[in-house]
């Protein structure tokens, strides 16, 4: 070939985006030398054929390789499907963690809906389900409104309307 040789041609060949893993088979009239099937080897052949071509063995090389390109191609699809996949099963476990972390409450009673459906008193639920120790005491509203007579005594850690 004028100006480029075919192991020139197998590497350009290599470099187009698309075409990495294309096929090539080296058909020569060139000495059967270890130094020259390395050379093609190198450059990104996947086979040599020397010169008398016979036809069957062609063909016979070209199926094969063929066929092992597609296999490739189709392997890499699969790959890609799995890897989508993986991601939207990611996306779901992390949204089903979120959901696990949810704990649905009663806006009136407080009491608290659980893993078997059942409402029970918060209390109960954080002592079977966590290992809090629970300490009792009063907000300043429900202090007031339990002990109207101690309203006009700062509760202790709150700040009187005066120091406000």
């Amino acid at each position: 070939m004028p100006g480029m040789d075919g192991f020139e041609t197998a590497r350009r060949l290599r470099r187009i985006v698309g075409r990495e893993h294309t096929p090539i088979i080296f058909v020569t009239a060139i000495d059967r030398t270890d130094a020259i099937q390395y050379e093609g080897y190198a450059a990104g052949a996947v086979d040599f054929i020397f010169k008398p071509v016979s036809a069957p063995v062609l063909r016979g090389k070209l199926t094969v390789f063929v066929d092992l390109y597609r296999s490739r191609w189709l392997i890499l699809r699969q790959l890609e499907q799995i890897r989508h996949q993986n991601e939207a099963l990611r996306k779901q476990l992390d949204e089903i963690r979120t959901l696990q972390k949810l704990l649905p409450i009663c806006v009136k009673c407080h009491k608290v809906r659980s893993d078997d459906g059942y409402w029970q008193n918060l209390e109960e639920y954080l002592q079977q389900h966590t290992d809090l120790m629970l300490s009792h005491c009063l907000c300043s509203e429900c202090q007031k409104e339990v002990y109207p007579e101690l309203s006009d005594s700062p509760v202790e850690g709150s700040q009187s309307s005066e120091n406000a």
